[in-house]
């Protein structure tokens, strides 16, 4: 629901702050007819990289491997499908109505809509 910029600071922020980030995200999958795979991941830091890309580390307690994985921003920010941030940092960037405001705005344009004709 958010642009990649805006997402990567709510990670850095949150990072920031001294917490860890649980994400998840997905990717078409290959070997399941490319159909969206999914898997949950820690953020614990980051890195720079060579190129200036922000490299994320993070812990994948559901793998072979006892270190830290790294994924580039280009590769994971695309791919992520929920991250669990602070509500400070969630909420202020993100402008919620609840669905029964939405449907009363829908209906109110579609009245106007139906006068104007």
């Amino acid at each position: 629901e958010k642009d990649f910029a805006t997402i990567k600071k709510e990670l850095l922020d949150t990072l920031a702050m001294g917490h860890n980030v649980i994400i998840g995200y997905t990717w078409p999958d290959p070997e399941n007819e490319g159909r969206l795979a999914g898997h949950e991941i820690t953020i614990v830091d980051t890195k720079q990289g060579k190129n200036g890309e922000t490299i994320f580390i993070c812990q994948d307690s559901d793998d072979e491997f006892d270190k830290p994985i790294e994924m580039t921003e280009s590769y994971l920010l695309p791919k992520i499908h929920h991250a669990g941030l602070p509500d400070e940092i969630a909420s202020r960037d993100f402008d919620f109505k609840d669905s029964w405001e939405v449907r009363i705005e829908d209906f109110e344009n579609y009245q106007n809509t139906k006068q104007n004709k």
